[in-house]
């Protein structure tokens, strides 16, 4: 049966309460066909988004299957857990866990938006990285333990400037922390952050960039993408930034 909406693939997508960045921007890096579906995560986020970060993530993997359940029985070909500081808190060991909580979806496929990108990076035989932040110290820290246990070098950090509430980051102020980036021992960029409106400032750096620039919500769609529509399939029109990245993917294969 041919789909009205979701054609090429049905997206699920668990997101924090205050995140207004998910949704439109993955809209805007998903071809034609896609189909996006939300549904939120408990709790209130202060304007200070950092204030209370560890108990709310201590909540939210506790919530994690009810918050999965609750598309109720909606016939998703993926689901995918957006936050990935809740990786960087439970570490690349933990991520089974929330893996089998997303799976209560009933979805085809579950999935967590740091491992799309450690997939991705792995898929562009990368292994040292640059990473833009926007959190507190301790997660920082975490989140680069993180990839350090992914098996990823992170060679630089930069995080923009005064940030109070990361869904006040505007893309000028990615764009200038990659700026800042030692990209010079990086083999690729990466901004990590769902709630860090990204699209704008990969689609500024990428088409000159001579490393990759990937964010967590480019990662995440191209997974979904990339479950329904196999290599060397023809694939349908793509947004610039997943362009650039298919084209830097297939560089790689063709040279393998």
């Amino acid at each position: 049966m041919t789909r009205e909406y979701g054609s090429l693939f049905r997206l699920g997508l668990v997101v924090p309460p205050a995140n207004a960045t998910v949704e439109p921007e993955v809209t805007a890096f998903a071809p034609r066909g896609a189909a996006i579906y939300a549904t939120r995560l408990p709790g209130t986020v202060e304007h200070e988004t950092g204030k209370g970060l560890d108990s709310r993530i201590e909540g939210y993997v506790a919530a994690l299957p009810d918050v999965a359940r609750s598309f109720g029985g909606m016939p998703l070909d993926s689901i995918c857990l957006m936050h990935t500081g809740v990786s960087y808190v439970v570490g690349p060991e933990g991520e089974s866990g929330l893996r089998d909580s997303l799976a209560l979806s009933g979805a085809d496929r579950a999935f967590i938006a740091a491992e799309t990108v450690s997939g991705t990076i792995a898929a562009l035989e990368c292994r040292r990285v640059a990473l833009v932040l926007p959190y507190p110290d301790w997660l920082c820290e975490a989140a680069i333990a993180y990839w350090e246990g992914r098996g990823l070098s992170v060679v630089d950090v930069a995080r923009p400037p005064d940030v109070v509430s990361i869904y006040e980051i505007t893309p000028e102020d990615v764009i200038e922390a990659i700026g800042r980036l030692d990209r010079a021992s990086a083999e690729a960029v990466v901004i990590t952050g769902t709630g860090m409106a990204s699209y704008r400032a990969i689609d500024s750096y990428a088409p000159t960039s001579d490393i990759p620039v990937v964010s967590a919500t480019q990662c995440v769609t191209w997974h979904a993408l990339s479950l329904r529509v196999t290599d060397g399939a023809e694939r349908p029109d793509l947004s610039a930034p997943l362009r650039d990245l298919s084209e830097r993917l297939s560089r790689v294969r063709g040279h393998a």
